[in-house]
């Protein structure tokens, strides 16, 4: 689930495995950091026309060793307002990868 106010996004996502996960951002282009787990997000979020840009640096420990991780996340919204579009750029220690996912509002 996505909620937004003017300056704020929140993301709560619910996975089988893991529970439920929350993610807070400030939409003001600055920079923040904050600790997740074992780790540290420095991420800045931007909005480019009608269209949110998120840029992450991460590190995190995993099952080989400490690994760090860059992401650029495109947001996007379509059918008027009814499909949102996430295309993830992300390169880190293991793999780099493109991944889209699209969600249709309820």
């Amino acid at each position: 689930m996505v909620y937004q106010e003017a300056k704020k996004l929140q993301v709560v996502t619910k996975g089988a495995d893991r529970g439920t996960s929350e993610t807070r951002y400030t939409l003001d282009g600055k920079e923040h950091t904050f600790r997740r787990g074992g780790g540290w997000l420095i991420y800045r979020s931007k909005w480019d026309m009608d269209k949110l840009l998120i840029e992450k640096t991460g590190r995190y420990s995993g099952n080989y060793g400490d690994m760090e991780f860059k992401a650029k996340q495109e947001w996007s919204l379509s059918d008027g307002g009814k499909v949102l579009t996430v295309t993830t750029t992300y390169s880190g220690q293991q793999a780099n990868r493109i991944a889209k996912q699209v969600y249709n509002r309820q």
